[in-house]
């Protein structure tokens, strides 16, 4: 049977403790906010020495000789000018600054290789878990229609097929445009409703594959479809398909045999 990339619906990746590492949780907390440490103090210091470098220059020595009320309203915009000059400077300095900083600080930890161990096993896990994420049935159910569209023209693509996901262009009712390995033209729509999908839906596709001249239209549908949507779709070049087919183990594209629910 085919399945989503190759994968039968295992049991959920785990999550790499940092135990199995030599480490704790407290020091992989210091290694995530030894960025933000480094950066916040170098950020400060640097804004605390050009805000004294730039009231020096603005207000003392270039500006206001002698502080008067009627030198006040001059003193204040110098004053703001000078934050504004600490601030850029203390942010420009911080950021380069503080990742080269937090850098060699990690560089010298004498567990820095296992930490790097631990943030390898945890990307690792991201993929893995993404990709069982896509045996699972909740997962499908739970996807935006078009996110639900981009991951079923995924879907087929992992089968070999070529496929065009047209997206938002409202091209005609079809959300996706298929061609097999052998060359036939295929037309895809998508339907994510909660209800199972009736026969209008299925009769409106019909029409779209006469007027593309298609070789087939196949229609997916989260919900399943009613038993008058399968007895229009019979002797049609219509396949109905659903989360079954999708799903490792449990169907595939030659077997499309769709979930009839009755009204």
């Amino acid at each position: 049977m085919l399945s989503y990339d190759g994968l039968m619906a295992d049991s959920e990746p785990q999550w790499p403790e940092p135990e199995a590492f030599d480490l704790t949780k407290e020091r992989i907390a210091e290694f995530a906010k030894a960025g933000d440490w480094f950066g916040i103090r170098l950020f400060a210091v640097v804004f605390v020495l050009a805000l004294i470098w730039a009231l020096w220059e603005f207000i003392f020595k270039h500006g206001v000789k002698e502080l008067t009320i009627y030198a006040l309203p001059a003193v204040m915009f110098l004053g703001f000018l000078a934050i504004g000059a600490a601030l850029t400077a203390a942010f420009f300095a911080s950021l380069p600054g503080g990742e080269i900083v937090t850098k060699l600080w990690k560089w010298m930890q004498p567990d820095y290789a296992r930490v790097l161990l631990y943030e390898r096993a945890i990307a690792q896990w991201n993929l893995e878990h993404e990709k069982w994420l896509k045996t699972q049935r909740s997962w499908w159910e739970r996807l935006h229609p078009q996110r639900f569209e981009q991951e079923v023209a995924e879907f087929f693509k992992t089968q070999g097929h070529r496929v065009e996901w047209t997206g938002r262009s409202g091209d005609g009712g079809v959300d996706i445009r298929l061609t097999t390995q052998d060359g036939k033209k295929i037309i895809i729509q998508c339907k994510t409703h909660e209800k199972p999908v009736s026969p209008g839906a299925v009769r409106d596709l019909y029409g779209t594959l006469l007027h593309e001249k298609s070789d087939e239209a196949w229609l997916m549908s989260r919900s399943g479809f009613t038993l008058g949507a399968t007895k229009f779709a019979a002797g049609k070049s219509i396949r109905l398909l659903d989360l079954d087919h999708v799903l490792p183990g449990l169907g595939s594209i030659a077997d499309s045999r769709p979930t009839i629910r009755r009204r």
